[in-house]
């Protein structure tokens, strides 16, 4: 066991790492005392970001020999909880003169190992102050982080790449807007970005063959992050059931309207099974749910849930091309922006109207947004009213309505609303 640790040990210390790591907007933050984890879906690179860490660490002198990357999914080596502390003892005997608590420690996928939780404290209290841990949707979420961990550790969500980034990737210049040129680039990478969404693999892969790798990333998902992790026995229902969260896309979802449809195909199941997957597949970060704004937690907590995929690419992928929806796809691709730094965002409904977006700050609204791909005279009313009704209700005077291209001011007895293109909000 030992030997086999100090080649995994030296294997990473002789490797050279990814050269020009396309930078992400996730930024930690810097808290003693604290483990730092970053979760998210499959895919969306969370390795590649554990290595721009490393990366940074050595440019401002860190020496290679004072860091450690194990990866706990290595097929080498079938870790278990004795051969963490085998870890410890492997690297003080291949650099005795090092001291533990100055090294950096990087572990990907470590809630694969039993019994991770309470090595990662005692190293902390014990070793070493720089703890850096990745999870999957399979096992590693914030929830269980907090609770194992005891409030020893900052989680950060890393989802597949945002629009900024999707740039970067291609060596454009997000700030050049005002160049023809760059200008029409931008626009056409925001409308390849409606439809493949922001999974690097995809990035530079024909139509065929992006299909094939979307589709692939969903049956990881079904059968090791919902199947396998928790034990069911019917992964042809769990797949049908991921199939109608992806055509539900930035809806609203009922439960029972899916119950009832699946009864009507002979698919057996129940409503309590149904709750069960929809949790699931959130804990999975393949959706997220949220629920209509509301003063009252309890009222807001009882409303019904919209739902929406973390990327735009997977309803490309698993729906027919004539059923291609680009107003949801927009909508998608703002609630993830959204989420990539809001921890609080719901929808708005009333009598009155409806508004796509409400971001809280500690309970109190301070954002409202509206989604509508192109305003026209039979939609216009309906998308202006809505916002207002919501300005009204949270008392602001100021809401955002965006759409694909269109940009103008409106100002109502409510207030004011800014209609911009969604690429040039997501780049402001």
């Amino acid at each position: 066991m030992s030997e086999l640790l100090k080649s995994i040990i030296a294997d990473f210390h002789s490797r050279e790492l990814p050269r020009d790591i396309i930078p992400r907007e996730l930024t930690l933050p810097r808290v003693s005392g604290k483990i730092m984890s970053i979760i998210g879906p499959r895919r969306a690179g969370k390795t590649t970001y554990l290595y721009s860490l490393i990366q940074n660490s050595q440019n401002k002198g860190k020496d290679l020999s004072e860091q450690v990357y194990i990866n706990f999914e290595d097929e080498r080596f079938s870790f278990s909880t004795e051969s963490l502390q085998g870890i410890i003892d492997a690297y003080q005997q291949m650099y005795p003169n090092n001291k533990v608590e100055d090294v950096e420690f990087y572990f990907d996928e470590i809630q694969e190992v039993p019994g991770w939780e309470k090595f990662l404290r005692r190293m902390l209290d014990t070793m070493s102050q720089e703890i850096y841990i990745t999870g999957s949707s399979a096992k590693l979420l914030s929830r269980e982080i907090a609770t194992q961990l005891r409030g020893r550790t900052l989680s950060s969500t890393l989802l597949p790449f945002s629009f900024r980034e999707r740039l970067e990737f291609f060596e454009i210049n997000p700030e050049e807007v005002y160049s023809t040129k760059n200008r029409n680039r931008i626009i056409a990478h925001f409308d390849d970005y409606l439809e493949r969404g922001g999974y690097p693999e995809t990035f530079n892969a024909d139509e065929d063959t992006f299909v094939r790798i979307m589709q692939e990333y969903g049956d990881v998902l079904i059968y090791r992050d919902i199947v396998e992790r928790h034990r069911l026995s019917k992964p042809h229902v769990v797949r049908e059931f991921m199939l109608r969260l992806f055509s539900n896309n930035s809806k609203q979802i009922s439960i029972n309207k899916i119950y009832n449809s699946f009864k009507s195909l002979g698919l057996k199941t129940s409503k309590d099974t149904m709750y069960s997957l929809l949790d699931h597949f959130i804990d999975a970060f393949a959706v997220f749910a949220i629920k209509r704004y509301d003063r009252s937690p309890a009222r807001r907590a009882q409303s019904q849930s919209k739902i929406y995929v973390n990327d735009p690419g997977y309803t490309t992928a698993y729906q027919p091309s004539f059923s291609s929806d680009l107003g949801q796809k927009l909508e998608t691709v703002v609630f993830l922006d959204l989420a990539r730094k809001y921890r609080d965002i719901f929808y708005f409904s009333n009598t009155r109207g409806e508004c796509d977006f409400v971001v809280t700050d500690r309970g109190s609204a301070h954002k409202l947004i509206q989604v509508c791909y192109k305003l026209n005279e039979n939609n216009r009313k309906r998308e202006v009213q809505g916002l207002v009704s919501a300005m009204e209700e949270c008392g602001l005077e100021h809401g955002y309505l965006l759409t694909r291209e269109q940009e103008e001011k409106i100002e109502t007895d409510g207030g004011i609303i800014t209609v911009q293109p969604t690429w040039k909000w997501l780049l402001s």
